[in-house]
């Protein structure tokens, strides 16, 4: 008997395709163009049962599923995102293709003789069939992501000619979406880091949501943190205006690295001696505002950089010294370098370690409503006494405000809010006049200096302001996402997770062309 060609629905695998195409093509909006293509493909193979899966780690196995259909139930997933065995579903496939970077077919699970692939199943006589294949790099060959289809459907198996499909499939969406991939197991990665690792109650915090921060806080645990536990650590330079809060950034690279229980120095612009970094050994040196300091000093640093030896006042030996040695400051040093008031020796090397910018908070005020409440609560501690929050119109115009002190302004003015607040009484406008005039002439407030409803609490006050901030974007951008969130300086995953929250519905500009199509 001829064997029958199970129906697919070729349409919708080329929609498929076409989807994975156009993310690649446009860029922008791939968490939206992901989910697209992987839906037209689960309709156009049939499946009853689809799992995509990013693959955090190998060893052990930790997957997480970034879309599931059909009925599959939260145990199930929990269950095959572990690498565990899962009734219903084929985790031993999953794991061979993972094993082999290979696409793999079950036409039949009563064929197999590997029993391991069919005891998931309650009924080994049961029809089943399964379709799996991997996502690999374009780059390295590594495997990201693993696709998984089941039927169960009699006469719709899947067979070897669905394999070559596949294989087209996951090489187009490893293309299209392969930094998507990648730039999702990284943000996860940081967070269950810190997740693992809860830090003591005075350790620092990089407090806000903007993409300048959240960018920040996945370079430090990407890259400067491990550096920073390293031997011979090469000096780590933070530049950015006053109050930006670049010594917090210091302290958080050594409270998550291997250095967290050593020293912690600090030294300003005056002289550097041995001593200095003989107190700092196995921890941190911070040399605050290295553009002032004298030409005596910035030779001394140089050749400690260079040698990681000091040789004590009055003794002909040479220390060996081993401490991370993290620079600050708000000027251009490379401009001082012209002026001859910097060696370009001492830049040269300075430059040749690693680079930390800091965005003024007037650049990034998403940062502002966290950073505002924050604070609030650590001075309601600090000084015993519990506020209702912010009025609305307050939070307006702090959020508004173009804080010309940054990080270290906002610091100064919770403590003076809560301060001028009687206790179990709304932070208002006559607090904000004692503790900040400034913010109610209008300084900096520019396009953010509108009204929110009166009477709503702290969380109701931030999230209005959040809906309307990006409401007003996409409107700028005649609905156009990837424009407002460039505007934003927000991820994809970030503002979509947002309007998901603030429940924000289609764009203006898809709402606009569904009525022309109407």
């Amino acid at each position: 008997m001829d064997e029958v060609t199970p129906r697919r629905d070729y349409s919708l695998l080329c929609l498929a395709l076409s989807e994975a195409l156009r993310a690649f093509s446009r860029g922008g909006a791939e968490e939206e163009a992901l989910r697209d293509s992987f839906a037209a493909a689960v309709r156009g193979v049939g499946a009853r049962q689809a799992l995509l899966l990013l693959v955090e780690g190998r060893e052990p196995l930790k997957l997480r599923a970034l879309e599931v259909k059909g009925d599959l139930s939260v145990e199930q997933v929990r269950a095959l995102e572990q690498g565990s065995r899962a009734p219903g579903v084929s985790s031993s496939a999953i794991k061979r293709v993972i094993e082999t970077r290979e696409t793999w077919v079950v036409p039949d699970q009563r064929l197999l003789a590997d029993a391991s692939l069919t005891s998931a199943f309650a009924d080994p006589h049961e029809s089943f069939s399964v379709l799996c294949a991997p996502v690999l790099n374009a780059g390295d060959e590594s495997i990201v992501a693993v696709l998984y289809f089941q039927n169960s459907v009699p006469g719709e198996a899947y067979l070897e000619t669905d394999v070559e499909w596949m294989d087209t499939y996951t090489r187009a969406i490893a293309h299209a979406f392969g930094y998507y991939f990648q730039t999702r197991t990284r943000e996860q990665r940081l967070k269950d880091l810190l997740q693992q690792a809860p830090a003591a109650e005075n350790t620092p915090e990089l407090i806000g949501d903007s993409f300048h921060t959240q960018h920040l806080r996945r370079d430090l645990h990407e890259f400067f943190i491990p550096a920073a536990s390293g031997e011979r650590p090469e000096a780590v330079l933070i530049t950015g205006e006053k109050g930006t809060g670049k010594e917090v950034v210091a302290r958080y690279i050594q409270a998550h690295s291997d250095r967290a229980d050593d020293p912690f120095v600090v030294a300003s612009s005056g002289e550097i001696t041995p001593g200095l970094f003989r107190q700092a050994h196995g921890g941190v040196l911070f040399l605050d505002e290295i553009g002032c300091l004298p030409r005596g000093a910035q030779a001394t640093l140089l050749r400690v950089l260079d040698v990681r030896t000091v040789q004590p006042v009055g003794s002909s030996e040479q220390i060996p010294v081993d401490c991370l040695v993290i620079l600050a400051t708000n000027k251009d040093l490379a401009q001082a370098v012209k002026a001859g008031e910097f060696l370009p020796d001492l830049y040269d090397r300075i430059m040749a370690g690693h680079l930390i910018q800091l965005q003024p908070l007037r650049e990034r005020l998403l940062d502002v409503p966290s950073l505002l409440e924050h604070y609030r609560l650590i001075y309601e501690r600090r000084l015993r006494k519990r506020t209702l929050g912010y009025e609305p119109t307050v939070m307006r115009l702090l959020t508004g405000y173009a804080w010309p002190g940054n990080v270290r302004e906002l610091v100064g003015a919770c403590f003076k809010l809560v301060s001028y607040t009687p206790v179990g009484s709304r932070i208002n406008r006559d607090a904000l006049e004692r503790a900040l005039p400034s913010a109610l002439k209008g300084n900096g407030a520019g396009e953010l200096e509108r009204a929110l409803p009166h009477g709503l609490a702290f969380r109701d006050a931030t999230r209005s302001y959040q809906r309307d901030l990006i409401l007003a974007r996409m409107e700028q951008f005649d609905g156009d996402l990837s424009a407002a969130r460039s505007s934003l300086q927000l991820p994809e995953a970030t503002l979509r997770r947002y309007m998901r929250l603030l429940g924000i519905g289609p764009t203006p500009r898809r709402a606009a062309s569904h009525a022309r199509n109407a």
